[in-house]
């Protein structure tokens, strides 16, 4: 019995490995996809697969390329490599599934352009974030190790509120949000931009804060829609992502 079980394991071993490494991620994805991914079309097999089109909720990028790595699944961890690419969003990366719903992105390049209106300010732009670590729980956003540059702040630099086009910062994590913060001048002249996404509801708080001393800015800003609050003019937009 040992003798047939010495031939008998190693064959079935390799049959079991063969038919998981073809197993079509479209067969995976009709057996558990997140309920606010969608897509056109996929293709290819759980280690090598390409969705075509897709989306979360109606933010859609062109093609999404996975390779899943065999290692992972021994620490009973999916482990996946990613190739976003599309017209507004693109980026690659490592992205990693743990027991307990908690999720990593590491080693990622994520390249977004946006576009946003402040009254009749409009915020258009690329915005880079350099992440070499993310952490996801049922909380939303519990740890984050990396960077971001951004050149949205030219309309504040053509009213000479600005002094950089270019800025870069810090990512950092505040009660499970995700916060990009810019800032500029000081006292009596200061500015800042924030962006704070919930990755949990995929809701986007936008808010702007400028302070000026100049009569003809605050004329301007008032006249776009900022609000007066103590010694600031500014404004906030919210926003679901992708809806």
């Amino acid at each position: 019995m040992s003798h047939y079980l010495k031939f008998v394991l190693p064959a079935l071993l390799v049959f079991l490995v063969a038919l998981v490494s073809l197993f079509p991620l479209r067969m995976a994805m009709v057996m558990g996809k997140p309920a606010a991914f969608g897509y056109q079309r996929v293709e290819g097999t759980v280690w090598n697969g390409m969705f075509h089109y897709p989306r979360i909720g109606r933010q859609e990028a062109r093609s999404l390329a996975v390779s899943l790595s065999p290692g992972g699944l021994l620490t009973g961890k999916a482990v996946t490599d990613f190739r976003l690419t599309g017209e507004d969003v693109s980026g690659t990366g490592t992205l990693t599934l743990s027991p307990g719903g908690h999720v990593q992105l590491s080693d990622s390049g994520i390249d977004i352009d946006l576009d946003r209106q402040a009254g009749f300010l409009r915020f258009r732009g690329n915005i880079y974030f350099s992440v070499d670590r993310l952490d996801l729980t049922d909380k939303g956003c519990d740890v984050i190790e990396g960077r971001f540059r951004t050149d949205l702040m030219k309309p504040l630099v053509s009213m000479g509120l600005w002094g950089d086009p270019e800025n870069t910062g810090n990512l950092t994590c505040d009660k499970g949000r995700l916060i990009v913060t810019i800032s500029d001048g000081q006292g009596e002249e200061q500015r800042q931009v924030s962006f704070a996404l919930d990755p949990l509801q995929m809701r986007l708080d936008t808010d702007i804060s400028i302070r000026t001393g100049r009569q003809d800015v605050r004329e301007t800003l008032t006249r776009a829609g900022f609000r007066k609050r103590n010694n600031s003019w500014v404004w906030h937009h919210q926003e679901r992502v992708g809806s």
